[in-house]
Formats: C-alpha cells, sequence, structure tokens
C-alpha cells in the first residue's frame, strides 16, 4: 500500500524492512530525492538517499524541507565523499549511536542547535 508524506513523497513499504522486521520504509519526494527513511513527529533516520538528478539543487531543498519538518534529522552510513561536506555547510555535524548492538556513525542537525534553523522552524508553524 502507497501514501504520500508532505515531505518524504510517494511511501511504500521495502521488501528487507518485513523480512528482517524494521520499520524501514522507501521515499520518492518531489523534491527529485529518493531512498529509505524511518522516522517519527520529531526525528528523521536516513539510511539511504539517492538525488535522481545530480548538481541541480535538489538536495539541498529536500534537506531545507525536512528541517522545516523534524527537529532531528540522521543521515547513516554516509559513503558518498561529497555528502559529509554539504551536510556540514547545512549544519550537520558527526554521531554515533548504537543500534541493535551496532554502532553507528552518521552526520546529525539538530533544531535546538542552529539558531537560525529555530527562528525559520518558528516563523514555518506560526503560518501553519
Amino acid at each position: 500500500m502507497m501514501e504520500t508524506h508532505p515531505v518524504l513523497g510517494l511511501i511504500e513499504e521495502f521488501w528487507a524492512s518485513r523480512l528482517l522486521n524494521l520499520p524501514t520504509r522507501k521515499f520518492d519526494s518531489s523534491f527529485g530525492i529518493d531512498g529509505l527513511a524511518v522516522w517519527t513527529d520529531e526525528r528523521l533516520d536516513l539510511i539511504a538517499v539517492n538525488a535522481k538528478v545530480h548538481g541541480k539543487g535538489s538536495f539541498r531543498k529536500f534537506v531545507r524541507a525536512c528541517k522545516n519538518h523534524w527537529k532531528e534529522i540522521h543521515v547513516w552510513e554516509i559513503w558518498n565523499e561529497f555528502l559529509p561536506d554539504a551536510l556540514t555547510r547545512y549544519g550537520f555535524l558527526w554521531t554515533r549511536e548504537e543500534f541493535n548492538g551496532d554502532e553507528l556513525e552518521g552526520m546529525v542537525w539538530r533544531l535546538s542547535e542552529n539558531t537560525h534553523d529555530q527562528k525559520r522552524h518558528r516563523r514555518k508553524n506560526e503560518l501553519l
């Protein structure tokens, strides 16, 4: 069954998630970014992301929309050599977290640590 999320776009079950009993879902956003993610109302965990068209600013727009929707965003297991620099420019910091006995390394953005983003987030919520 497919659903629609305001930021992540079309959502569907990921076959391996059912097999492994994990909450990971596939998404296909209107920003030209697709991938795998887990989310709650407060937090987004991006497991895999892909820009369908490279070099068009799609990822920047996608991250901006995510920042306006969630208070905490994690990007895990970064294999793309350019992604850490981009995420750092967007206010992300390196982090480690334990999941099912394994230590994961990735980058995190938290609204509480980004004053500029706090103002934008408040303004967006005032408009709603």
